[in-house]
């Protein structure tokens, strides 16, 4: 079981994908909550009152694309890309337009 009073590191990764190391333990995990991260902190041997601070912190500091999909096998191009179905179809449409005014006016 790691100390408690050892630091606590988290690497952010996509898909809701993180890192966390307390001591000489560390651990992978997809995470959506910020009680989800507080959760796997307790797992981990961090104190409650320790993991719900540590979780906030994390929490609020996280990358911005840390909830970004990433393309599977299978999958769609477009999903890859992190837009809906309906952005994808309005850059395309948009594209298409631009496409055929700008051949049009050659």
């Amino acid at each position: 079981m790691p100390d408690p009073s050892e630091d606590v590191r988290l690497i952010w990764g996509v898909n809701r994908w993180v890192m966390i190391e307390v001591g000489n333990e560390h651990v992978q995990h997809q995470i959506g909550s910020r009680e989800q991260l507080s959760a796997l902190l307790v797992e981990m041997g961090v104190s409650a009152s320790r993991s719900r601070t540590l979780a906030t912190a994390f929490w609020h500091d996280r990358p911005s694309d840390a909830a970004l999909g990433i393309r599977r096998v299978n999958e769609a191009m477009w999903r890859s890309s992190g837009l809906r179905w309906w952005q994808a179809a309005l850059v395309l449409v948009i594209a298409l337009t631009a496409y055929v005014v700008l051949a049009a006016l050659r």
